[in-house]
């Protein structure tokens, strides 16, 4: 049974996931690693709340670096690094930075809900 919280947030599926990664590389193959280090699993628990996409990033160990999806989809290694307050002040406060398009605007979800995802920015990522 889920919350009501539960109910709104965003749904990952993991075939969806792979397929979209597949497709977004070319059909390259996609590059997981053995695990995760510790202080990444740590993170992952902490700070991903979409039981999705926690379990992807917790279960496919995945991408040293990004791994292109429609855009770069982050590891967690570079989620950790982009979600610290000095990337983005007071934004990361408000979103859970995920990736970036190629333009170098970072993808990312609303923490309010988490329910909702789209662009901040990298020249006016407050607005």
């Amino acid at each position: 049974m889920f919350t009501d919280v539960e109910k709104t947030m965003l749904h990952i599926d993991q075939k969806v996931m792979d397929e979209a990664l597949r497709v977004g590389m070319g059909k390259a193959p996609i590059v997981r690693l053995p695990s995760l280090a510790a202080e990444e699993i740590e993170w992952v628990e902490t700070n991903i709340p979409i039981a999705g996409l926690r379990e992807y990033l917790l279960h496919n160990a995945f991408a040293k670096h990004c791994q292109l999806c429609a855009q770069n989809l982050y590891s967690v290694k570079q989620m950790i690094k982009y979600n610290n307050n000095d990337y983005f002040p007071g934004v990361t406060e408000e979103y859970l930075i995920i990736g970036s398009a190629p333009n170098g605007d970072s993808i990312a979800i609303n923490k309010d809900g988490y329910n909702a995802i789209g662009f901040i920015g990298h020249e006016t990522p407050k607005e």
